[in-house]
C-alpha cells in the first residue's frame, strides 16, 4: 500500500510550553498518523540531505491524527500555535502498523529522490522513539 507522507518543521511561539520540534506524518484512513520529534543537529543534518546508509534514533511523542490538508500546508497554524514549512515529502510502503510500532519505507522526492529509507516507531511503556535505518 502506497501512501504520502510528510516531515514539517513546526516552530513553536516564544511564549509556548512546547518546544519547536518536527512533525512527521503518514497518510493513513483519511488522516495523516503523527509523531513529534525533537530539534536536534542530527535531525537537522538528515532531514538537510537524507541517505538510506546513516543510523539514527531520536525520542518522539505520539500525536493525535491530523488532518490530511498538512501534506500540502505550509504557513501559520491556528490559534496561535506557530508555523510550519516542510522539511521532507514523498510516498512511503507500509511494512508494520500496531500498538506499539509503526514502521514504513519512505521514498524521499522532497528536496530531492534518495533511495529507500527504512524508518520505525517503536515503545517501550510510554516512551517513544523514531528510528531510521
Amino acid at each position: 500500500m502506497t501512501n504520502q507522507f510528510v516531515v514539517l518543521l513546526h516552530e513553536m511561539p516564544s511564549d509556548s510550553d512546547r518546544a519547536s520540534h518536527f512533525d512527521w506524518m503518514f497518510e493513513l484512513d483519511g488522516s495523516l498518523r503523527t509523531w513529534a520529534v525533537e530539534t536536534n543537529n542530527d535531525i537537522e543534518s538528515f532531514l538537510s540531505k537524507p541517505s538510506p546508509s546513516e543510523r539514527f534514533c531520536w525520542s518522539a511523542m505520539k500525536l493525535a491524527n491530523h488532518r490530511i490538508d498538512y501534506l500540502e500546508y505550509e504557513g501559520p497554524v491556528s490559534n496561535n500555535r506557530g508555523q510550519v514549512s516542510c522539511r521532507l515529502k514523498g510516498e512511503f510502503d507500509l511494512l508494520c502498523d500496531d500498538e506499539d510500532s509503526f514502521r514504513a519505507s519512505l521514498r524521499i522526492r522532497q528536496p530531492s529522490d534518495v533511495s529507500p529509507i527504512e524508518i520505525r516507531f517503536g515503545r517501550d511503556e510510554n516512551n517513544w522513539r523514531l528510528i531510521v535505518g
